[in-house]
């Protein structure tokens, strides 16, 4: 129908068929060319998507061992807890009694005295924010004031609270280590996921 179009022209019938020819072969040129485009695209688009998934499966692997990680560490954190809830326990009996040799009776510890000054040192050492700058020592206690004499005065501070504020600061102590452990732990797992596989 499109050739008996070009011969109503007044095209020889040569030329009209030449024109026709090159019509088809631009046609299908261009739908070659389209076709190529569209599949380009389409491939594009599927390593995206496939790479996104990727990254999503990778993700939810990386969460789910720091879900691992948190609970093995509230875990741990737990049993800490509970023994030096049991330490805390024992206190009282280490600070009341004591005996001169294995086979003598128990009797009373003999009074100590902890000093203001003593008290100070203490919280000094547990607190670096209290220390003054370039070695002037650390802030005078409360009760102490800026009198020498008065950080040798009894500060009341008994055995037991000694022992208790140990006490709570090594389990402090202890769950920092335990939550940077856990932290180290997880940061190598991380990198050894990420990091590209070694050719063997």
């Amino acid at each position: 129908m499109f050739a008996a179009l070009l011969l109503k022209t007044g095209l020889p019938q040569w030329a009209a068929e030449m024109l026709l020819g090159a019509l088809v072969v631009i046609a299908l040129a261009g739908g070659g060319y389209y076709k190529g485009h569209c599949d380009a695209a389409n491939a594009d688009a599927l390593a995206q998507q496939k790479a996104a998934i990727a990254y999503q499966q990778k993700l939810q692997a990386l969460q789910a061992q720091g879900d691992a990680l948190a609970g093995a560490l509230a875990a741990e954190q737990a049993k800490t807890h509970v023994q030096y809830q049991t330490i805390t326990k024992e206190v009282p009996h280490v600070v009341t009694y004591y005996r001169a040799s294995v086979a003598a009776p128990l009797q009373p510890l003999p009074p100590v005295v902890f000093t203001v000054g003593f008290k100070r040192l203490w919280n000094c050492a547990l607190n670096p924010d209290a220390i003054l700058p370039a070695g002037a020592g650390c802030a005078a206690d409360a009760a102490g004031g800026s009198d020498p004499a008065a950080d040798d005065l009894d500060s009341g501070l008994t055995e037991a609270a000694i022992i208790d504020n140990h006490v709570d600061n090594a389990e402090a102590c202890t769950g920092i280590r335990q939550q940077l452990n856990a932290l180290i732990d997880w940061h190598e797992q991380v990198l050894a996921r990420l990091a590209p596989k070694v050719a063997q």
